[in-house]
């Protein structure tokens, strides 16, 4: 049983894997064309939406994230997390999954991209930050 068990874990990470260099390999819009005047040429945001489950969704966080019964639990579930960590950890592990990883999940830190911080405008980030935080 055990062995069935890696096998698939081994298969899922090698899937997440794939599709995490796949989507780093397609080119990002750049901020002036969704409106935000930054700099052509600069990443821009996944959505230029406000509300904290549709930055979720199209920032992709609910492909290794579960909340409220949406998304699939490969990283630390989203559910609660306002109570167990702060939103300064939350901002951080948003920005540099590698500085700190939950407990169990230290060896996915690798494959939660790095691109956040150009994928979400300030505004967005603290509007996520500010949501997580409150989920207690």
């Amino acid at each position: 049983m055990l062995t069935k068990n890696l096998k698939i874990f081994a298969v899922v990470i090698g899937t997440l894997a794939t599709f995490t260099i796949l989507a780093n390999l397609i080119p990002q819009g750049t901020a002036t064309d969704v409106g935000f005047g930054a700099v052509a040429g600069t990443p821009g945001p996944a959505t230029a939406s406000l509300d904290p489950l549709e930055i979720m969704r199209a920032n992709t966080c609910l492909v290794c994230h579960l909340f409220n019964g949406e998304g699939i639990q490969m990283g630390p579930p989203l559910d609660r997390i306002g109570a167990r960590v702060d939103a300064d950890y939350i901002r951080q592990s948003i920005l540099n999954p590698a500085a700190g990883a939950s407990e169990g999940f230290e060896e996915l830190t690798t494959m939660m991209p790095l691109t956040f911080g150009d994928q979400l405008t300030s505004g967005q980030l603290e509007i996520l930050v500010e949501f997580l935080a409150g989920q207690r």
